[in-house]
Formats: structure tokens, C-alpha cells, sequence
């Protein structure tokens, strides 16, 4: 792929953006099995606008801590 790195560049944007759209999806997975509420959902729309995947796996690892999706809301702020 050395030849073509206009090619490569768009595959690692698009492995990247499925792991995002991932961790997106096990965090409202997190939430919900936690929390048990249809407002997890609404939490989605904010997930998804992160491009930043450190932070979404930070945001996972929270969801996993989090004493209340209230809580988990305030990290998501931060």
C-alpha cells in the first residue's frame, strides 16, 4: 500500500471511525444494562460527535464506574 497513500489513509479512517462507532455502542450498551433507562439514548447523539477514541475509551471505562447515569453524564462533560 506504499504506492497508494491516499488509499491507506481513507482504510485507517474508516477502522477508526468503526472502532468510535464500537466503543459508542458499548458504552449505551454499559448504560443501559446498568441503569435500565430509555434516556441512554439520549446520550448518543453527544457520544458520537467525540472523534477523540482515548477519550471514548476513558468514557466506557466511566460507564462501567459510574454511580448513576447522572454521574456518568458529568464525565461526559468534562
Amino acid at each position: 500500500m506504499h504506492e497508494f497513500p491516499l488509499v491507506q489513509h481513507f482504510i485507517e479512517q474508516g477502522i477508526e471511525r468503526g472502532e468510535r462507532k464500537g466503543v459508542v455502542e458499548s458504552i449505551l450498551t454499559v448504560l443501559g444494562t446498568r441503569f435500565q433507562s430509555d434516556a441512554v439514548q439520549v446520550l448518543k447523539p453527544n457520544l458520537e460527535s467525540i472523534d477523540d477514541l482515548p477519550r471514548l475509551r476513558e468514557l466506557l471505562i466511566a460507564a462501567s464506574d459510574a454511580q448513576s447515569l447522572e454521574a456518568f453524564m458529568q464525565s461526559l462533560r468534562q
